[in-house]
Protein backbone atom coordinates (compact mmCIF):
# COMPACT_ATOMS: atom_id res chain seq x y z
CA UNK A 1 0.00 0.00 0.00
CA UNK A 2 1.85 3.20 -1.23
CA UNK A 3 1.04 6.63 0.86
CA UNK A 4 -1.76 8.17 -1.53
CA UNK A 5 -3.55 4.69 -1.14
CA UNK A 6 -3.22 4.44 2.80
CA UNK A 7 -4.58 8.40 2.45
CA UNK A 8 -7.55 6.63 1.01
CA UNK A 9 -7.93 4.15 3.70
CA UNK A 10 -8.14 6.59 6.10
CA UNK A 11 -10.89 8.66 4.26
CA UNK A 12 -12.89 5.35 3.80
CA UNK A 13 -13.32 4.46 7.36
CA UNK A 14 -13.53 7.67 8.60
CA UNK A 15 -10.73 7.35 10.98
CA UNK A 16 -8.05 10.64 10.06
CA UNK A 17 -5.51 11.34 13.09
CA UNK A 18 -4.92 14.50 14.58
CA UNK A 19 -1.67 15.16 13.46
CA UNK A 20 0.49 13.91 10.53
CA UNK A 21 4.18 14.78 9.27
CA UNK A 22 5.07 14.49 5.29
CA UNK A 23 8.80 13.67 4.85
CA UNK A 24 11.04 13.76 2.01
CA UNK A 25 13.73 15.55 -0.23
CA UNK A 26 12.28 15.81 -2.99
CA UNK A 27 9.77 19.06 -2.22
CA UNK A 28 7.85 18.84 -5.10
CA UNK A 29 6.49 15.08 -4.08
CA UNK A 30 6.33 16.48 -0.35
CA UNK A 31 3.80 19.44 -1.52
CA UNK A 32 2.05 16.85 -4.09
CA UNK A 33 1.25 14.11 -1.08
CA UNK A 34 0.26 17.30 1.02
CA UNK A 35 -2.25 18.58 -1.34
CA UNK A 36 -3.40 14.80 -2.37
CA UNK A 37 -4.31 14.57 1.59
CA UNK A 38 -5.98 17.54 1.98
CA UNK A 39 -8.14 16.84 -1.20
CA UNK A 40 -9.44 14.00 0.34
CA UNK A 41 -9.59 14.77 3.47
CA UNK A 42 -11.89 17.96 2.69
CA UNK A 43 -14.11 16.15 -0.79
CA UNK A 44 -17.37 16.25 -0.38
CA UNK A 45 -17.98 12.93 -2.73
CA UNK A 46 -15.07 11.09 -2.54
CA UNK A 47 -14.92 7.63 -4.57
CA UNK A 48 -15.75 3.92 -3.21
CA UNK A 49 -11.93 3.72 -2.69
CA UNK A 50 -11.70 6.99 -0.63
CA UNK A 51 -9.48 8.94 -3.37
CA UNK A 52 -11.19 12.29 -3.85
CA UNK A 53 -13.28 12.98 -6.75
CA UNK A 54 -11.53 15.92 -8.20
CA UNK A 55 -14.73 17.75 -9.78
CA UNK A 56 -16.80 18.56 -6.22
CA UNK A 57 -16.81 22.24 -5.41
CA UNK A 58 -14.64 21.37 -2.11
CA UNK A 59 -11.86 19.74 -4.66
CA UNK A 60 -12.01 22.45 -6.90
CA UNK A 61 -11.25 25.14 -4.27
CA UNK A 62 -8.62 22.81 -2.67
CA UNK A 63 -6.48 23.28 -6.59
CA UNK A 64 -7.29 27.35 -7.12
CA UNK A 65 -6.33 27.27 -3.12
CA UNK A 66 -9.25 29.14 -2.56
CA UNK A 67 -10.81 26.18 0.26
CA UNK A 68 -11.94 28.55 3.70
CA UNK A 69 -10.94 25.36 5.52
CA UNK A 70 -7.69 25.13 4.53
CA UNK A 71 -5.30 27.11 6.73
CA UNK A 72 -1.75 27.60 5.89
CA UNK A 73 0.88 28.87 8.17
CA UNK A 74 3.02 31.70 6.54
CA UNK A 75 6.27 32.21 6.94
CA UNK A 76 7.04 36.06 7.17
CA UNK A 77 10.72 35.68 8.76
CA UNK A 78 13.60 35.18 6.30
CA UNK A 79 14.75 31.53 7.46
CA UNK A 80 12.21 30.81 10.47
CA UNK A 81 8.92 30.99 11.31
CA UNK A 82 8.11 33.80 13.90
CA UNK A 83 6.15 33.66 17.02
CA UNK A 84 3.17 35.94 15.29
CA UNK A 85 2.98 33.36 12.17
CA UNK A 86 2.70 30.54 14.68
CA UNK A 87 -0.26 32.81 17.14
CA UNK A 88 -2.35 33.71 13.91
CA UNK A 89 -2.12 30.13 12.49
CA UNK A 90 -3.08 28.65 15.91
CA UNK A 91 -5.88 30.97 16.67
CA UNK A 92 -7.51 30.35 13.09
CA UNK A 93 -7.56 26.27 13.61
CA UNK A 94 -8.31 26.82 17.06
CA UNK A 95 -12.12 27.62 15.04
CA UNK A 96 -14.51 25.90 14.05
CA UNK A 97 -14.65 24.56 10.49
CA UNK A 98 -17.06 26.25 7.86
CA UNK A 99 -17.13 22.60 6.48
CA UNK A 100 -16.96 18.99 8.23
CA UNK A 101 -13.44 19.94 8.76
CA UNK A 102 -10.53 21.71 8.50
CA UNK A 103 -6.74 20.88 7.59
CA UNK A 104 -4.23 23.26 8.97
CA UNK A 105 -0.50 23.03 6.82
CA UNK A 106 2.87 23.87 7.99
CA UNK A 107 5.17 24.08 4.67
CA UNK A 108 8.78 23.50 5.49
CA UNK A 109 7.97 22.37 9.32
CA UNK A 110 11.38 22.26 9.81
CA UNK A 111 11.96 26.18 9.80
CA UNK A 112 9.88 25.99 13.08
CA UNK A 113 12.00 27.48 16.34
CA UNK A 114 11.48 24.98 19.56
CA UNK A 115 9.39 27.99 20.86
CA UNK A 116 7.17 27.45 18.10
CA UNK A 117 7.23 23.89 18.34
CA UNK A 118 6.30 23.67 22.07
CA UNK A 119 3.62 26.16 21.25
CA UNK A 120 1.93 23.37 18.51
CA UNK A 121 2.47 20.80 20.85
CA UNK A 122 0.02 21.88 23.05
CA UNK A 123 -2.53 22.32 20.74
CA UNK A 124 -1.83 18.84 19.48
CA UNK A 125 -2.46 17.27 22.88
CA UNK A 126 -5.60 19.48 23.54
CA UNK A 127 -6.73 19.19 19.52
CA UNK A 128 -9.73 21.09 18.16
CA UNK A 129 -12.74 18.93 17.08
CA UNK A 130 -12.78 18.30 12.92
CA UNK A 131 -9.22 19.32 12.80
CA UNK A 132 -6.33 17.98 10.95
CA UNK A 133 -2.72 19.11 11.24
CA UNK A 134 0.08 18.28 8.37
CA UNK A 135 3.55 19.41 9.04
CA UNK A 136 5.64 19.23 5.53
CA UNK A 137 9.44 19.31 5.61
CA UNK A 138 12.60 17.97 4.28
CA UNK A 139 14.13 16.25 7.71
CA UNK A 140 11.67 15.42 10.59
CA UNK A 141 14.50 15.37 12.90
CA UNK A 142 14.53 19.31 12.79
CA UNK A 143 11.33 18.55 15.35
CA UNK A 144 11.16 18.10 19.08
CA UNK A 145 10.91 14.01 19.72
CA UNK A 146 7.92 15.36 21.70
CA UNK A 147 6.36 16.38 18.16
CA UNK A 148 7.60 13.37 16.47
CA UNK A 149 5.81 11.17 18.68
CA UNK A 150 2.27 12.74 18.67
CA UNK A 151 2.72 13.05 14.68
CA UNK A 152 1.84 9.77 12.04
CA UNK A 153 4.59 9.79 9.36
CA UNK A 154 4.27 9.60 5.90
CA UNK A 155 6.90 9.66 3.35
CA UNK A 156 6.84 11.29 -0.34
CA UNK A 157 8.83 10.07 -2.68
CA UNK A 158 9.99 10.70 -5.89
CA UNK A 159 7.46 9.10 -7.89
CA UNK A 160 3.69 8.27 -8.31
CA UNK A 161 3.51 7.17 -4.69
CA UNK A 162 3.81 10.26 -3.28
CA UNK A 163 4.56 13.11 -5.58
CA UNK A 164 2.15 14.83 -7.93
CA UNK A 165 3.61 13.84 -11.08
CA UNK A 166 0.26 13.77 -13.24
CA UNK A 167 0.16 17.33 -12.41
CA UNK A 168 -3.53 17.91 -11.38
CA UNK A 169 -3.03 21.03 -9.79
CA UNK A 170 -2.43 19.19 -6.01
CA UNK A 171 -0.51 21.91 -4.49
CA UNK A 172 -2.58 24.92 -4.96
CA UNK A 173 -2.85 26.01 -1.01
CA UNK A 174 0.65 26.37 -1.15
CA UNK A 175 2.05 29.67 -1.82
CA UNK A 176 4.44 30.56 -5.14
CA UNK A 177 8.18 31.12 -4.52
CA UNK A 178 8.80 33.96 -7.15
CA UNK A 179 12.36 35.62 -6.67
CA UNK A 180 11.04 38.30 -8.80
CA UNK A 181 9.35 41.30 -6.43
CA UNK A 182 6.01 42.33 -8.22
CA UNK A 183 5.23 46.02 -8.61
CA UNK A 184 2.26 47.18 -6.50
CA UNK A 185 2.49 51.09 -7.55
CA UNK A 186 -0.79 50.27 -9.53
CA UNK A 187 -2.61 48.90 -6.86
CA UNK A 188 -1.15 50.91 -4.12
CA UNK A 189 -1.87 54.46 -6.32
CA UNK A 190 -5.64 52.86 -6.24
CA UNK A 191 -5.94 52.00 -2.58
CA UNK A 192 -4.30 55.61 -1.85
CA UNK A 193 -6.08 57.73 -4.71
CA UNK A 194 -9.93 58.14 -5.50
CA UNK A 195 -10.23 55.85 -7.88
CA UNK A 196 -13.36 53.72 -8.74
CA UNK A 197 -13.42 50.30 -6.92
CA UNK A 198 -14.23 48.43 -10.32
CA UNK A 199 -11.36 49.16 -11.80
CA UNK A 200 -9.35 48.50 -8.55
CA UNK A 201 -11.22 44.61 -8.70
CA UNK A 202 -10.10 44.60 -12.38
CA UNK A 203 -6.23 45.45 -10.75
CA UNK A 204 -6.41 43.16 -8.15
CA UNK A 205 -7.82 40.23 -10.07
CA UNK A 206 -4.84 40.33 -12.56
CA UNK A 207 -2.30 40.79 -9.88
CA UNK A 208 -2.89 39.05 -7.06
CA UNK A 209 -2.50 35.54 -7.00
CA UNK A 210 -2.52 34.40 -3.66
CA UNK A 211 -2.41 34.88 0.05
CA UNK A 212 1.79 35.41 -0.08
CA UNK A 213 0.76 38.34 -2.78
CA UNK A 214 -2.01 40.30 -1.07
CA UNK A 215 0.29 40.07 2.48
CA UNK A 216 3.25 41.63 0.56
CA UNK A 217 0.85 44.27 -1.28
CA UNK A 218 0.17 45.46 2.23
CA UNK A 219 3.49 45.43 3.85
CA UNK A 220 4.44 47.98 0.77
CA UNK A 221 1.41 49.93 1.39
CA UNK A 222 2.15 50.52 4.54
CA UNK A 223 5.87 50.98 4.14
CA UNK A 224 4.34 53.93 1.31
CA UNK A 225 1.80 55.22 4.32
CA UNK A 226 5.29 55.45 6.59
CA UNK A 227 6.52 57.74 4.22
CA UNK A 228 3.70 59.72 3.16
CA UNK A 229 1.68 58.77 0.67
CA UNK A 230 -1.61 60.74 -1.62
CA UNK A 231 -2.90 63.18 0.31
CA UNK A 232 -2.65 61.45 3.89
CA UNK A 233 0.26 63.00 6.25
CA UNK A 234 3.29 60.47 6.60
CA UNK A 235 2.24 57.72 9.15
CA UNK A 236 -1.31 58.36 8.74
CA UNK A 237 -2.39 56.54 11.36
CA UNK A 238 -5.95 55.86 10.42
CA UNK A 239 -4.89 54.40 7.20
CA UNK A 240 -2.31 51.61 8.80
CA UNK A 241 -4.64 50.68 11.25
CA UNK A 242 -6.76 49.80 8.49
CA UNK A 243 -4.19 47.57 6.81
CA UNK A 244 -3.43 46.21 9.87
CA UNK A 245 -6.59 45.26 10.39
CA UNK A 246 -6.89 43.91 6.87
CA UNK A 247 -3.46 41.84 7.09
CA UNK A 248 -5.13 40.36 10.54
CA UNK A 249 -8.10 39.15 8.83
CA UNK A 250 -6.09 37.56 5.77
CA UNK A 251 -3.81 35.61 8.68
CA UNK A 252 -6.99 34.47 10.38
CA UNK A 253 -8.76 33.00 7.23
CA UNK A 254 -10.65 35.51 5.68
CA UNK A 255 -10.23 35.17 1.41
CA UNK A 256 -7.76 37.61 1.04
CA UNK A 257 -9.07 39.33 -2.16
CA UNK A 258 -12.21 39.97 0.09
CA UNK A 259 -9.98 41.43 2.47
CA UNK A 260 -8.91 43.89 -0.05
CA UNK A 261 -11.75 44.64 -1.33
CA UNK A 262 -13.06 45.77 1.74
CA UNK A 263 -10.14 47.34 2.42
CA UNK A 264 -10.49 49.54 -0.57
CA UNK A 265 -14.65 50.52 0.57
CA UNK A 266 -13.09 51.24 4.22
CA UNK A 267 -9.85 53.70 2.58
CA UNK A 268 -12.77 55.55 0.47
Amino acid sequence: MNEREYINSLVRGDSLAQAYIIEGEDEGARRGLAGYFVKAALCTSPNEDGSPCGTCSSCVRCTSGTHEDVVVMTRKGKTQYLVEDSQAFLTRIAMRPYGRRMVGIIPEADRLSPVIQNKLLKYIEEPAPDTVLILELGNRDALLPTVQSRCIKLRARGDLSGASADGDGEEGFFEARDPEEKDWSPLIASLAGSGEFYLFRKAMESAISSQSDALDLLDSLETAWRGGLGDREPGATGAIILVEECRKQIMEGMAHKTALKQLFLKLH
